[in-house]
């Protein structure tokens, strides 16, 4: 056994622009179901930015001719033998708190006590009337789990290509 350290960058120090988010929770896979826009019979439950399938063409090509690459949806760490093979994997997602009281609340109650998500807006909302009103925000950063009901209306939508740019996160601080 070799214990060593792997050194992440924080989130708050990475460049402008990297689009890097440290959380990468995205809620029920049911929520995210959908096909492409000209391939109706593939079927993801990851979502849209995760894995396209494919573009408004019906290409499943990027404009180099690639096939078109799905994403990581999680961070992976990987220990990796003297000839690179993999001995050891963790894969790791990292759910948002939305509001610091309900993260306390967890912490304090040893995590029988978990409302990670309080909805996206109008804030203060009715499920978060006693956290605004103690000075706090109902929902700071928007993040994985939230763009599927800010921009979508709980869906995605393939069948007007009108609207592919919803199919992607516009996540940033509020």
């Amino acid at each position: 056994g070799v214990t060593d350290k792997q050194i992440v960058t924080a989130a708050l120090d990475l460049r402008v622009g990297s689009n890097m988010h440290a959380s990468n929770y995205f809620g029920a896979a049911a929520n995210h179901t959908h096909t492409g826009y000209e391939d109706l019979i593939t079927t993801s439950t990851l979502p849209y930015y995760i894995e396209p399938i494919d573009d408004r063409s019906g290409t499943k090509f990027d404009v180099a001719g690639s096939y078109l690459i799905s994403a990581h949806d999680v961070y992976e760490f990987q220990c990796l033998d003297e000839a690179y093979e993999i001995k050891h994997r963790i894969r790791v997602k990292v759910r948002d708190w939305d509001s610091y009281p309900d993260y306390l609340a967890y912490i304090s109650s040893l995590g029988t006590t978990s409302v990670p998500d309080r909805g996206a807006d109008p804030e203060p909302s009715t499920n978060c009337s006693a956290i605004a009103s103690a000075g706090y925000k109902c929902n700071d950063f928007y993040d994985a789990d939230d763009f599927l009901g800010l921009y979508l209306l709980g869906t995605y939508s393939t069948g007007n290509i009108t609207l592919r740019e919803y199919n992607f996160p516009r996540l940033g601080y509020k």
